[in-house]
């Protein structure tokens, strides 16, 4: 291979990797700290980070019409000693929302959601579907809320 073909398939993969960078970093969710305001009947959030307000929905799950005040109730219990702070993970329209405990334990609202049959899984290409998939699993097999 001559030189001058050595350079052009050089040239070729190095402008591939800056678009396949450019196309990961703008597919990477964003995640930044948010005070949780509250919690609309319809399951979305209102949420600030102090210079910001956004609404985002749970990404991930699908909550049946009558089982919103459970939803909502439980939302409201896991978000009370956590002062309400939250890390959100946005995913287009909708956000992946996580809490961490005192204790350092991370959860994840849309896991809690599907694990206590409160909510059905809803395939809207979260970041961490296989851990949603899971957690509806794990509701199934205990027969929990939605399944029993």
């Amino acid at each position: 291979m001559s030189r001058k073909n050595i350079l052009s398939v050089g040239g070729v993969v190095a402008i591939a990797l800056i678009i396949i960078t450019l196309n990961f970093r703008h597919k990477t969710p964003t995640s930044e700290t948010y005070t949780v305001i509250d919690v609309d009947d319809n399951l979305i959030f209102n949420i600030s980070n102090g210079r910001d307000k956004h609404q985002v929905k749970l990404c991930g799950v699908d909550v049946p019409s009558d089982q919103n005040l459970a939803a909502k109730t439980l939302i409201s219990k896991e978000l009370e000693p956590v002062d309400n702070i939250a890390t959100i993970v946005f995913s287009g329209d909708t956000a992946e929302v996580f809490i961490k405990s005192n204790s350092g334990i991370e959860k994840m609202l849309s896991e809690e959601l599907l694990v206590n049959g409160i909510a059905k899984i809803k395939t809207d290409n979260c970041p961490n579907q296989s851990s949603l998939e899971t957690a509806e699993a794990i509701a199934k097999q205990n027969k929990a809320g939605v399944w029993r």
